[in-house]
């Protein structure tokens, strides 16, 4: 019980010899070699304490890793406790394997995705060592994330440099809606509304891909009869449509003159049926004089009779 590993006890021949149990830190006592009688005898008697390896040694791994759970990643470190026998050789890879993921007891991977490597953020790993009997040993693990691609589509538009898509490399675990560094995104005849699906995730875990959200813009196309007029009377018509969608357009009438077509303000001819551009439009009919209807008169010329 005291820190001295000799004992010397004096005892007289005959007088039963009275000890304390021995203790040593991380083993359990299994008593003497050679046996110590319960009597004294007019030998001198030397016995040596015969100890077993614990097999609860309490060991530590000290865990560093970037905790993602509050947006950005902040590098910290966990402290993990195991047990073991006295003495034994112990590998880190017993308790977090190199996917740790597959480690169901290790609390970190429950939440965040990560592998170890011998490069650390200013430390070193130790990944093995022996259980020392005070419970002093500490295996060290330097983390680094495990990091997924992120895809932006944009679905026919285009970001500020022009690129229809880009690829983000994220840490495990991040927050889905601090991956969106384009704030400019267009698509001719287009309004963006967003991402498709980026709503329903919180936190990146695996590869994804997330595409534009687009909405059609509505544009004017006015028809000028241009001094003749629609089947409602009316001189000028306007409809608004879709971008990109079929327009028919109406067909007027004017008397003495045959409908011929349309053009734009600057002259730009369109067909009859014809997709919406991604502009208002201004088209003005275009009219043919019907040429009026002539009557020959043939006179005779008198006959004389003599």
């Amino acid at each position: 019980s005291s820190d001295s590993e000799v004992f010397v006890n004096d005892y007289i021949v005959g007088e039963d010899i009275i000890y304390e149990t021995p203790v040593k830190e991380g083993y359990l006592f299994a008593g003497w070699k050679p046996q110590i009688p319960d009597v004294m005898t007019e030998d001198i008697i030397e016995s040596t304490a015969l100890w077993v390896p614990c097999s609860d040694t309490s060991y530590k791994v000290l865990a560093h890793y970037y905790d993602f759970s509050n947006g950005a990643g902040e590098l910290t470190e966990k402290v993990f406790e195991f047990y073991g026998t006295t003495g034994y050789s112990i590998e880190i890879a017993d308790r977090i394997p190199a996917s740790p993921s597959e480690n169901t007891e290790y609390i970190l991977i429950d939440e965040f995705g990560f592998d170890y490597n011998e490069f650390d953020y200013g430390g070193e790993n130790i990944l093995n060592g022996y259980i020392n009997a005070d419970g002093s040993t500490v295996l060290e693990i330097y983390f680094i994330p495990v990091t997924h691609v992120v895809v932006f589509d944009a679905d026919g538009g285009n970001f500020a440099d022009g690129d229809s898509v880009k690829f983000i490399e994220v840490p495990h675990g991040s927050l889905a809606n601090e991956n969106l560094p384009f704030a400019e995104l267009v698509k001719n005849g287009y309004t963006f509304n967003g991402w498709f699906g980026l709503g329903e995730i919180t936190r990146i875990i695996s590869d994804i891909t997330f595409m534009a959200d687009w909405t059609a813009n509505t544009y004017t196309a006015a028809f000028d009869a241009s001094g003749g007029t629609f089947a409602d009377g009316n001189q000028r018509n306007e409809i608004t449509v879709k971008f990109g969608e079929t327009v028919i357009a109406p067909e007027p009438v004017l008397d003495g003159y045959e409908f011929i077509g349309w053009h734009d303000e600057l002259g730009t001819g369109f067909v009859l049926t014809f997709m919406m551009p991604a502009c208002d439009i201004v088209l003005i009919a275009e009219w043919k004089e019907i040429p009026a209807e002539t009557t020959t008169q043939t006179t005779a010329a008198p006959t004389t009779t003599e």
